[in-house]
This record gives structure tokens, sequence and C-alpha cells, in this order.
């Protein structure tokens, strides 16, 4: 998807969301929501040059879903930027339902001025991939992490960051 400088995209599914290719919204803000999962291949990097990205996975209670970014733990590996542009570029994923299962990310750019990330699940963790090649996972001004069952418990997550809270509120280490 290569959007109009300066519109916003939005995108709901009642089932999964499959992102193959790049998504640039060219400073507009983009809102994906699906009642299930929300899956990212290699070649499935957003790009926002200063628009927000919010990223709402497991809308639906009845149903199961986890958030999961791709790394081919060699040279590729997806990548949400929301850097540039005049926007503050706000990264926001987050399991509404109350089962809510895992985030998994393999790299996350906001601005290390103004721009911020939250990662909230209720029922999951907060993982990195498995084999992850980023320098840093995670790089803003702020960044918020919400979980229940564990926040870079597998391996810890690299970040670059300003200012950090954690909250995990079942199992799992921080």
């Amino acid at each position: 998807i290569n959007n109009i400088p300066g519109g916003d995209v939005n995108i709901y599914a009642h089932s999964n969301i499959g992102i193959n290719a790049p998504i640039n919204t060219f400073g507009g803000d983009l809102y994906l929501t699906a009642t299930e999962s929300i899956t990212h291949s290699v070649l499935g990097d957003i790009t926002t040059a200063g628009g927000s990205y919010t990223g709402i996975f497991n809308y639906d209670p009845l149903l199961t879903g986890a958030y999961t970014m791709a790394d081919d733990g060699l040279l590729d590996r997806t990548v949400i930027d929301v850097t540039g542009g005049t926007g503050t570029g706000v990264v926001t994923i987050q399991s509404t339902a109350g089962t809510g299962g895992n985030i998994t990310i393999s790299e996350i750019l906001a601005d290390t001025t103004s721009g911020a990330i939250t990662l909230s699940t209720s029922g999951g963790a907060i993982e990195k991939v498995v084999g992850s090649t980023a320098s840093y996972e995670l790089v803003a001004n702020q960044l918020l992490l919400y979980a229940a069952t564990g926040i870079g418990n597998v391996d810890p997550l690299l970040t670059n960051v300003n200012d950090f809270g954690a909250i995990n509120t079942g199992s799992g280490n921080i």
C-alpha cells in the first residue's frame, strides 16, 4: 500500500491480517484492527514518515490472536518505522480482548526526542523474534510495555529509549 501523502489508512478485518509487502503512509496514520492475529512477513515493513501506527489484534474476545513480526536471522526483518516527517510518530500495538496473545517483535523505530512506543497484551508475553538481527528492537523517546506472562522472558529486548516503563501482571520475568 502506498498512500497519498498525509492521508490516513484504516483496515479492519474480521479475521487475521497478513502483511506481506510494504505499507507506506507518507505522513498519514495507519490503523490496523484484526479480530484475530496480525502477522508480518520479512517484507511486511510499515513506514509512516512521522504518522502514527496502531495495530489492534485479538479484537474479538471469543477468538485468540497474536501480533507477530518476522526476522530471517540473516539480513532481513520486519521494520515498523514512524520516524521522519513532521508528526510525532507514535506506535501502539495492543490486544483488546481479555485473553490477548503474545506480541513478538523484530524492530520498531520511533523518534528519540518525541516518539513513543506502547506494547500491551493482557494475556500474553512480549518477546523478540528468536534470532533477531536488529541492533535494537525498540527505539523511541518513551517506551511502555504491559504484559501478563513476561517481557523479554525468553531473550532480553534491546532498547534505546529515554523513558521506560514496564508492568508484568502474572508469570514470567521482565
